[in-house]
């Protein structure tokens, strides 16, 4: 699953509309239901009762939506490492050795790392809330 698909879910969560969603993100509808679809399959499960007045998220969907959330939170830290100080200074840095990755903590940082493919997180995620 790629990043953009889980934004267009949490989009569409806060907007309650495809046509809003897509208007916001400036995709077109069609895509904005795929995103909702492809990330309902990598679920399991649907995530939004849909009505003619809007969309709803269904009880699955709301810890659908917070595991979203974190995870969008994640990559964001992950994509703003190069504006940090450099490992040392402070946060923490991985190495890839043999194969593996190995972490070093440094001073005032806590990272964990869960190992499995996104979909298999996220499917687990939902099924442990029930």
């Amino acid at each position: 699953m790629h990043t953009h698909m889980l934004r267009t879910f949490v989009v569409a969560a806060s907007t309650g509309s495809v046509a809003e969603t897509a208007k916001k993100l400036r995709y077109c509808e069609s895509t904005v239901l795929y995103h909702i679809r492809e990330v309902e399959k990598i679920c399991r499960t649907q995530l939004f009762e849909r009505q003619t007045r809007g969309l709803n998220l269904t009880r699955k969907g709301r810890v659908a939506l917070d595991i979203s959330q974190q995870l969008l939170r994640r990559v964001s830290e992950l994509e703003s490492l190069h504006s940090r100080p450099a490992a040392g200074a402070s946060g923490r840095t991985v190495r890839r050795v043999g194969g593996n990755l190995a972490s070093r903590r440094m001073a005032g940082s806590s990272v964990g790392l869960v190992l499995g493919t996104g979909k298999q997180l996220l499917a687990d995620q939902i099924e442990r809330s029930e």
